[in-house]
């Protein structure tokens, strides 16, 4: 599990050892009053899931990035990224995908990271955080550790694959002309 911000605090945890699990890798909707993802794997594994406020003083992109950071540190694929509106509806995220309605926002103000670990045992981790109305800031981390290794290939979806692409390229650019 990753390191927790400075100053936050636990506000929720718990390990599921035999949980029948989603874990999404794509964008989330209600179709006949069920919840449909883009894409995503379903499997029976352990399910670590904690839930950090983070201080005030802080914001939900800073706390997001130290989260990221860790993991991006790691041997990984990058399966899903979305932020603001374009994640869709934070209720749908908080309630339906992560079981935990303090995690719901405006829209605008959540973020959302889906990976694969490169490490045996295979592992899946997502990070979600958002900025409630009351102005609180909420990370949560979900590591998924599946009994049987996922067979299918996972790869990022299209509008993740571009996104980091379009950072790459920017990158590069800024260090040729710097």
């Amino acid at each position: 599990m990753l390191f927790r911000s400075p100053g936050s605090r636990v506000t929720q945890s718990e390990v599921l050892t035999e949980a029948d699990h989603s874990f999404v890798i794509g964008l989330v909707r209600k179709v006949n009053n069920r919840l449909r993802a883009e894409r995503e794997v379903v499997a029976t594994g352990e399910l670590v899931r904690v839930t950090f406020e983070i201080p005030r003083h802080h914001s939900r992109v800073e706390a997001f990035d130290h989260a990221r950071e860790q993991l991006l540190a790691q041997p990984h694929n990058m399966l899903f990224f979305c932020e603001g509106r374009e994640c869709g509806s934070s209720a749908l995220w908080a309630n339906e995908v992560l079981d935990n309605a303090r995690l719901y926002g405006p829209d605008d103000n959540q973020v959302y990271l889906a990976l694969s670990l490169d490490q045996q045992p295979q592992q899946l981790v997502s990070v979600y955080a958002v900025t409630r109305g009351n102005r609180r800031v909420y990370l949560h981390i979900d590591q998924f550790t599946p009994d049987e290794p996922i067979d299918e290939a996972l790869y990022p979806t299209p509008s993740t694959l571009l996104r980091s692409e379009e950072r790459r390229v920017g990158k590069e650019c800024r260090s040729r002309w710097s």
